[in-house]
């Protein structure tokens, strides 16, 4: 589990911008700070955005099994104490050949609009659950609902994320709230507009949970 931003205790955005990492192997768990580059501008404090851990997959050469890795964090939207709501999005990659990961704020066509205190959730990233709805290797970045300043929002977004590390496959973002099989006038089991919400992906039925 990993661990970026916030408010301390007297309300303040947490401004050291440190990422902070529970390892859970052990009982009882244990923190470390994790070191990142400061060439680019890390994100601004804030609070309400999200942070996301994107996972590829790798073969073992002695099991020829393949096993989780960690690929990097994606952090988007979020409020400082006083400016307005962001629609930034900000990529941490593990993967850095120097193998120091560095914050990078990334711009893809058409995003969602700014807003705080939403959910994302990652689609089985490269079959790593053995889904087979994702034998071809592509997976997502979900998103629905949080609050954009003035009026709380219930759209559902897809971030697109490429499949394999093609660096010519740019990530690009849907917008799925037209999706939706049936109209929210006469379907009361679409969720209404809502922030500070939870969501989980069910990885045995490919869908988001809210």
């Amino acid at each position: 589990m990993y661990v970026w931003g916030g408010l301390d205790g007297q309300g303040n955005p947490i401004a050291d911008g440190k990422l902070w990492k529970l390892t859970l192997s052990t009982a009882n768990g244990s923190w470390s700070q994790v070191t990142v580059d400061n060439q680019n501008p890390p994100p601004s404090p804030r609070y309400g955005h999200t942070l996301m851990m994107d996972m590829t997959t790798w073969v073992n050469p002695l099991t020829m099994q393949r096993v989780p890795k960690e690929k990097g964090l994606w952090l988007f939207g979020g409020r400082n104490a006083t400016g307005p709501v962001s629609d930034r999005l900000y990529e941490l990659d593990f993967l850095e050949p120097s193998g120091t990961p560095v914050w990078t704020e990334k711009t893809y066509a058409s995003p969602p609009s700014a807003r705080e205190g939403h959910v994302v959730v990652l689609s089985d990233p490269n079959g790593v659950s053995g889904s087979p709805s994702n034998t071809n290797g592509a997976y997502g970045m979900y998103l629905f609902g949080g609050f954009n300043g003035t009026s709380y929002r219930g759209d559902v977004w897809r971030l697109n994320l490429p499949a394999n590390d093609d660096v010519l496959d740019t990530p690009t973002w849907i917008d799925l709230t037209s999706y939706a099989l049936c109209n929210p006038a006469n379907c009361p089991t679409v969720p209404s507009a809502r922030s500070r919400h939870a969501g989980v992906y069910d990885l045995r039925y490919d869908r988001l949970l809210i």
